[in-house]
């Protein structure tokens, strides 16, 4: 994370936020929320590609709830 984000409200930076991919600039939303993140902050990820997805790849495999 480089500490970038959209906006703030609440105390709490709001995605999409900045980071670094490959050397390139990218953005990315968190869908996880019960861990705190901080500009510098690194870690492995998982990409889930949803395009023409019936969801069955996500962690709760329903398309509905991951909208929600």
């Amino acid at each position: 994370m480089d500490g970038t984000y959209a906006f703030a409200t609440n105390g709490y930076g709001m995605p999409p936020y900045g980071e670094m991919l490959n050397n390139q600039s990218a953005a990315f939303h968190c869908a996880e929320f019960t861990h705190d993140i901080t500009g510098g902050m690194g870690w492995n990820v998982t990409i889930t590609s949803l395009a023409g997805s019936n969801f069955l790849a996500t962690q709760l495999g329903n398309q509905t709830t991951y909208e929600e």
